[in-house]
């Protein structure tokens, strides 16, 4: 079982349940402690597979508030991008070090098929509006 991160462009990055609930519970802590958001960090936190059960863990960042959509992709660079060890994503490294290069490649503008390796293809939108601020 897996949880889900997925970005704008639609490719999406994968994990296991433990490394999706990790990023999810550093990413809340930072936005808790940069933006001081308590109510996107209280909803990043119930997104968590720990909350919703074994692989229903899912970030679709294209469903977030616009205004959120920007916390939340500068969390996770900021997050991915860390020195290892400056959070408690030490043992997912490998699949943080691609989350880091899928979010550049993104910002970049290279299409999704250029690094979107655990996917066959991009997820199309459900235009679903999820969190905080709708």
């Amino acid at each position: 079982m897996s949880g889900f991160v997925v970005l704008p462009d639609g490719r999406a990055w994968v994990a296991s349940n433990d490394g999706f609930d990790s990023l999810l519970t550093v990413i809340a802590a930072h936005i808790q402690a940069h933006t001081r958001d308590a109510a996107l960090a209280e909803w990043l936190l119930s997104q968590r597979s720990l909350v919703l059960g074994p692989g229903m863990g899912a970030l679709d960042i294209r469903e977030l508030h616009p205004q959120y959509q920007h916390m939340v992709l500068a969390a996770l660079e900021t997050v991915s991008t860390a020195p290892v060890g400056a959070h408690d994503l030490a043992p997912w490294e490998t699949h943080v070090t691609l989350l880091a290069a899928m979010l550049h490649s993104y910002r970049v503008g290279e299409p999704p098929a250029a690094l979107n390796p655990m996917m066959k293809d991009v997820l199309p939108s459900t235009g679903q509006r999820s969190g905080p601020g709708w």
